[in-house]
């Protein structure tokens, strides 16, 4: 027997056999289960709003165009050489590095 109560928002779906004792009907509470969408609903649309808090400082923070050419007493410091030939002339990687500690950099 299967029945929906109104007033106390129960739905009784199953109604247990007369040979199995101590098995209890499976009672769905409309009212928690309304909670819960509830809730699902409102930590997504905070989750949503979280994101674009962190979006809107995101943009606030980082620079508008990172790769433009530095102004006032600035340097841009990584120049890419395009080396001729076999790259005779290029420093090794081991030149690199030293001068790459012996900056300080």
């Amino acid at each position: 027997m299967s029945y929906f109560c109104v007033g106390g928002h129960t739905l009784i779906l199953d109604e247990p056999d007369s040979n199995q004792k101590g098995v209890r009907p499976m009672i769905i509470s409309l009212r928690r289960g309304l909670r819960f969408i509830r809730f699902i609903v409102f930590f997504a649309a905070l989750v949503y709003l979280f994101y674009h808090v962190l979006d809107l400082f995101n943009g606030w923070i980082s620079p508008v165009d990172q790769y433009q050419m530095p102004t006032g007493n600035a340097v841009k410091v990584f120049q890419e050489n395009v080396w001729q030939g076999d790259g005779e002339g290029r420093p090794t990687m081991a030149e690199r590095l030293r001068l790459f500690y012996w900056y300080g950099e």
